[in-house]
């Protein structure tokens, strides 16, 4: 991002141009750009908050991720659900594939839309410096 905010400065203080001299249309793609820019700073800011499982620890169910250790020791039933775990390892082990690769697949979209739109912003700012 700061190389992105140093080439934005290097285009418009080029020759003095600063974006309340630029044209209708170079401005209009400045702004188009800076939305995009800031669009993608958004959606990889979405990528890295924390999702978890949807699906809650109950009594009889193995324990998956931590959320769930914390739901059994806050019960008092961590014993009896490491027992659970323990004599139904497969279970545990899909049902945390299975959350895993959902949190995995809503990052990964966030990271491509985020891509996508600096990618977008990035092409947008030379082509803002051409228009003028």
């Amino acid at each position: 991002m700061s190389m992105t905010v140093s080439l934005l400065v290097g285009l418009l203080a080029a020759r003095g141009r600063f974006p309340l001299r630029l044209f209708v249309a170079g401005s209009a793609l400045l702004w188009v750009a800076l939305a995009a820019l800031a669009g993608a700073l958004v959606c990889l800011l979405l990528a890295v908050v924390p999702r978890y499982g949807n699906v809650q620890w109950a009594p009889g169910r193995p324990l998956t991720y931590f959320g769930d250790i914390r739901r059994a020791t806050d019960d008092c039933r961590l014993a009896e659900a490491l027992d659970v775990t323990e004599a139904h390892p497969t279970e545990g082990v899909l049902e945390a594939l299975a959350q895993n690769s959902r949190i995995v697949g809503a990052k990964h979209r966030w990271i491509r839309a985020g891509l996508g739109a600096y990618c977008v912003g990035m092409l947008l700012l030379p082509i803002v410096r051409l228009v003028g």
